[in-house]
């Protein structure tokens, strides 16, 4: 028995190595997309941003929570100030009644300044990729979409790589994250939310850029209240979502500008 286990299994070998072969030779096979060196470098530079406001995020949250437990209220001066360097001066001279509630305060305004600090050596290098040879041309196009800046563009162009690799919509649209998930039984076939799986980072920037576009172009926002009537709002905004990633596929294989949407 173990001997014909092992022969059935060259067999098997061989048979699965003719056709990879022949795949090969006849250019039948999908290759699997690799970002070179450089590519998968900028991509972590656009990644550590995204951690980097995360993680400062929660730390203003700390320092919210902490005043919250202490009585202290923000002077209304600073709250809408979105923690400028004088409410920072005003935090760091908030009086304590015991030295371990100065300590525990402090590390976490020294935690916010390191992360403030880091996030601005981060936006400047971002913006020096984004001038580069690489990605000016395309970062150009990109700015010609009305919901698209600087970061949400280099945020596209690192994480899609050479737009020709997608040659349907719906790879595009898989890899982005904005295709359902779909439950087969039989000849029951039942449509449900949007996939979690995908690329995150490109699916969170395409559907904060979506907000911003119904508000712009007013051809994407006839689309989303057609929408609406159908489905929630989150449901919606994921259909323009896919309808810019879209557009977005156009400025960049067309090398061609956007063009807002006119509704008559």
């Amino acid at each position: 028995m173990p001997g014909s286990n092992k022969e059935l299994i060259r067999k098997t070998d061989k048979v699965d190595s003719r056709k990879i072969a022949k795949g090969l030779k006849n250019n039948d096979l999908n290759c699997i997309f690799i970002p070179d060196e450089q590519l998968e470098s900028d991509r972590q530079l656009l990644r550590s941003r995204v951690k980097i406001v995360r993680d400062t995020t929660s730390v203003k949250n700390r320092i919210k929570a902490f005043l919250k437990i202490k009585g202290i209220n923000i002077p209304g001066e600073y709250k809408s100030s979105k923690w400028s360097k004088k409410l920072i001066a005003w935090l760091q001279n908030i009086e304590h009644n015991n030295i371990s509630s100065k300590i525990a305060f402090g590390s976490y305004i020294d935690e916010l300044i390191f992360l403030l600090q880091k996030q601005m050596q981060l936006d400047k290098a971002i913006e020096t990729l984004s001038k580069s040879e690489n990605y000016s041309g395309n970062m150009l196009l990109l700015r010609t979409v009305p919901a698209i800046g600087l970061l949400s563009a280099m945020t596209l162009l690192t994480e899609l790589g050479n737009i020709n690799r997608f040659q349907k919509q719906d790879h595009l649209y898989s890899y982005c994250g904005l295709t359902p998930d779909c439950h087969s039984s039989g000849d029951t076939e039942r449509v449900g939310k949007v996939s979690r799986r995908g690329n995150i980072f490109i699916k969170t920037v395409l559907i904060e850029c979506a907000w911003v576009a119904v508000r712009k172009d007013p051809a994407l926002l006839l689309y989303y209240k057609q929408q609406l009537p159908k489905m929630d709002r989150n449901k919606a905004i994921i259909k323009v979502a896919r309808k810019l990633l879209n557009r977005i596929r156009y400025v960049l294989k067309n090398k061609a500008e956007y063009q807002v949407g006119i509704v008559e």
